[in-house]
């Protein structure tokens, strides 16, 4: 497999605050998912990420799975554009 260098950024407002939790050690986490859809999107994404339920939030009183809020997307790392600097780049040094 290939290393693939990826960014991604997630909407913090849209996690639902129940399903975050804690260690002995006082750390808070939240699990996510990553889901790469094979394909590039319409804005250049690769995939989206969502908010893993914890086990026991995972079904609703009905027994159906819930339904995961996308909380971002996931991009391929552009390529470093260089940019050659000259002399009279007005950096003033």
């Amino acid at each position: 497999m290939e290393k693939q260098v990826l960014t991604a950024s997630i909407n913090l407002t849209k996690i639902a605050k129940d399903h975050l939790f804690k260690t002995d050690n006082g750390a808070i986490y939240l699990n996510l998912k990553l889901i790469l859809k094979g394909e590039l999107g319409q804005y250049g994404d690769i995939g989206f990420i969502v908010q893993s339920p914890l086990k026991e939030k995972n079904k609703d009183e009905n027994g159906d799975y819930v339904k995961l809020e996308i909380l971002g997307n996931i991009k391929p790392m552009p390529e470093k554009v260089s940019q050659e600097i000259t002399d009279d780049d007005e950096l003033g040094f």
